[in-house]
């Protein structure tokens, strides 16, 4: 799949390239070096509509998430033979009746992401062909070895578009640059792409935990990773611009990517708010579940610190040492009876669900196999009258 982007996002970069210089009459050098943001800019704009797709569909699913949990508290409280059917089809009225499809927030990604890879992989070959700076090179979609080769050539600051950081002072040498020059023109590049990308981590962190579900789990432990992530990210990106093999070039897109990310990102924020902004019931929704997980916690840790005294009167006293051990297993049977006690009631409903649902398809069966028999007997009964004939 990456493979097949390069053409398209090649094809795209010759065009800028033909534009800037035969067109509006600029040095192909700056042609070149000008074409890199072209293309971010092409292939950002193209893709935009499904960025938008991906956050409207995530929106609308937050904003029913309140109905949705009411038709599953009702679903699990049912043993009927119908409670299923009613479930899915409740499910799918509410999706309808929102225009809310879960599958459109998800091909959006599946779209993006070989795009991107594409493109960046593009700029790394152009920049680091295979075959060598020195050497004769291969054809990158449609770009031509010529292409490639008057690419090599430019220049942004005196640097070449070739040159990293991580690069050795003979190889600087042989493209006319030295270590200093590369760091003074790298590196502020790299701290402007490291501010955009942690910039926009912060926003999106801040709009995740807005619409936090806080009755799962799992949601609650992602934020906290995300949270992680906006220290974290900027320090990769950071330490790979330094140590490892990445052209100038790559960190002009860097740059301008992460700066379109960002204001991109901005823009469909206040969309989104202006036009799916968070109802009253979804707040509501949220603010209860957010103070049923908070009062869950003060429970965990009141449990928690309890087998830790009495662990820690253990050994201040030792004399008493069964007591507080007997202390210590109630408390945790305590605990466990109450998931498991919880846990037998739902598998109990859901036993007797399923037990209804197959007495009610066994039912089916039989009607039909009663309705086939009686049009099998009435096809039957005209041939025997007319042998009494």
């Amino acid at each position: 799949m990456i493979e097949f982007m390069i053409y398209p996002v090649s094809a795209v970069m010759k065009f800028w390239h033909w534009l800037l210089s035969s067109v509006f009459g600029v040095a192909p050098d700056m042609a070149w070096l000008l074409s890199i943001f072209g293309l971010i800019i092409t292939v950002r704009s193209i893709i935009a509509p499904t960025s938008w797709m991906q956050m409207k569909a995530g929106r609308v699913g937050v904003l029913l998430k309140p109905k949705f949990t009411e038709l599953k508290k009702e679903f699990e409280s049912r043993t009927d033979a119908d409670a299923t059917k009613w479930h899915l089809e409740k499910r799918k009225e509410l999706q309808k009746e929102h225009s809310y499809s879960p599958l459109a927030g998800c091909l959006p990604v599946l779209i993006q992401v070989p795009v991107f890879l594409g493109l960046y992989q593009v700029l790394l070959r152009m920049a680091r062909p295979a075959e060598g700076l020195d050497s004769s090179h291969q054809p990158i979609g449609f770009l031509s070895p010529t292409d490639v080769a008057e690419f090599l050539q430019v220049r942004f600051m005196d640097v070449p578009l070739p040159t990293y950081i991580a690069m050795s002072d003979e190889r600087l040498a042989m493209l006319g640059t030295d270590k200093q020059s590369a760091i003074d023109v790298i590196m502020p590049l790299v701290f402007a792409a490291c501010l955009f990308t942690s910039t926009n981590l912060a926003f999106s962190t801040w709009r995740s935990y807005r619409t936090l579900d806080w009755s799962v789990g799992f949601s609650v432990h992602m934020i906290r990773m995300l949270i992680s992530m906006v220290f974290l990210v900027p320090i990769m990106l950071l330490f790979s611009a330094i140590t490892a093999p990445l052209p100038l070039a790559v960190m002009l897109y860097w740059f301008g990517g992460n700066l379109w990310t960002m204001a991109q990102f901005f823009f469909f924020t206040w969309l989104l708010e202006k036009k799916y902004p968070l109802s009253e019931e979804y707040i509501e929704f949220r603010d209860t579940a957010k103070a049923a997980f908070k009062e869950r916690q003060a429970d965990l840790k009141k449990h928690k610190r309890l087998v830790r005294k009495h662990r820690l009167l253990m050994l201040l006293q030792p004399h008493k040492m069964g007591t507080h051990r007997r202390t210590i297993s109630e408390a945790k049977d305590a605990k466990r009876s109450e998931k498991v006690e919880a846990t037998r009631e739902k598998k109990e409903r859901a036993k007797q669900r399923r037990a209804a649902e197959r007495e009610a398809r066994q039912q089916r069966l039989k009607e039909k196999q009663e309705a086939r028999a009686e049009r099998r007997a009435a096809k039957r009964r005209p041939s025997s009258e007319d042998q009494m004939e």
